[in-house]
């Protein structure tokens, strides 16, 4: 059986490392990105032939910094792919409860997201994009 070309962006944070982690229990070897997301440049020198990418690579300072990273980073990585002709199988996208914590509990996946947080509204435009790339290509 072959194995799946993985990129996992965030491998050093909590969530991206224990994504690592369980790749790895499953006998996966999973690739860290090495650079930072919101420069086309690193996803040039970073993307290969990935089957599966993990987009888990995020802050939240409730500032710019918010949208640029979490973001700016998705983006980047469409940008990019595009670019070298290098688009993956599929790509998985950590969003946050944050663009629904305008809503009521218990958050429904039919509910309007409402994000009452300046991280909240970076993590729906990271969706919006990746939705958007996804209808053109």
């Amino acid at each position: 059986m072959s194995k799946e070309g993985i990129l996992v962006t965030g491998a050093s944070g909590f969530i991206g490392g224990k994504t690592i982690e369980k790749l790895k229990n499953k006998g996966l070897e999973p690739r860290s990105f090495d650079g930072d997301v919101t420069e086309i440049s690193d996803w040039l020198k970073n993307l290969e032939v990935e089957d599966i990418i993990f987009l888990i690579a995020g802050v939240r300072t409730e500032s710019d910094a918010d949208f640029d990273v979490n973001a700016g980073g998705v983006e980047n990585l469409f940008v990019a792919a595009t670019r070298l002709n290098k688009l993956p199988k599929r790509i998985i996208l950590a969003s946050s409860q944050a663009v629904n914590m305008g809503n009521k509990i218990p958050f429904k996946e039919t509910q309007k997201p409402v994000p009452t947080t300046i991280y909240g509204e970076s993590k729906m435009m990271a969706e919006k994009i990746a939705e958007g790339w996804c209808r053109e290509l």
